[in-house]
């Protein structure tokens, strides 16, 4: 599934709106907090990023690069974004998920993707089919991992894929996905991963679903097995 590539935060003149990027920004789950400072000369002069924990500072530029390019379509040069992770980034907190495997099964008519999450000493998997197509592989990866995230928390949260593209950053291919969720009780949240496609689009999209909920899942009790 491919979007165009929207122009909001861009103002009229080519001037960008820095409130508008930051609030963009802020989705990634790579991104704590940050600052964007507009140029006179260009759109932007820099972007100064406090980092969450875990992903390492060259990731966090990739993400950045690639929301601006995909959500503003805005193409920045990387020397423009600088990374802080404080002293205590790389200390464990909260059990993050990893993906353990993922396979891709061609029956006689679609095409199914299975997604194995792990979370602590907790495993779940998650499926997803449909007609198979070159386009769907990787929308499919993307909604059999939401699929296992769910159950891990045992039903307290359901997710959807709202936009998946395969883009190019700095001469290398990435997969970006938009996730929104819905948590019991009401509350909703969106976020962007992004990832660095290596061994396949179907990983890539799983990987970047978990860039995109892992910080804001964090915050969200798994509950008891079986509610």
């Amino acid at each position: 599934m491919e979007r165009d590539v929207p122009s909001e935060g861009q103002r009229p003149s080519g001037r960008v709106d820095a409130k508008e990027l930051e609030r963009g920004l802020l989705e990634l789950a790579s991104v704590g907090a940050v600052r964007v400072v507009p140029g006179t000369e260009r759109p932007i002069d820099e972007i100064h990023v406090l980092a969450t924990p875990g992903p390492s500072p060259k990731q966090v530029v990739r993400d950045v690069e690639a929301l601006l390019l995909t959500r503003f379509g805005l193409r920045l040069d990387r020397r423009l974004i600088s990374v802080v992770q404080l002293a205590g980034a790389y200390r464990k907190g909260p059990e993050r998920v990893v993906l353990e495997r993922l396979t891709v099964e061609q029956t006689r008519q679609n095409l199914l993707v299975r997604v194995g999450l792990l979370r602590g000493d907790e495993q779940a998997t998650g499926e997803a089919e449909a007609a198979s197509s070159p386009e769907s592989r990787a929308l499919l990866a993307a909604e059999a991992t939401l699929r296992a995230l769910e159950k891990l928390w045992h039903g307290r949260v359901r997710f959807g894929v709202e936009a998946q593209r395969r883009i190019q950053v700095a001469h290398r291919w990435c997969m970006a996905v938009r996730v929104g969720a819905v948590a019991t009780g009401g509350d909703s949240f969106s976020g962007v991963g992004v990832a660095l496609i290596r061994r396949s689009d179907e990983e890539a999209a799983a990987r970047a679903v978990l860039n995109a909920t892992q910080r804001r899942l964090q915050i969200i009790a798994p509950g008891p097995s079986g509610n």
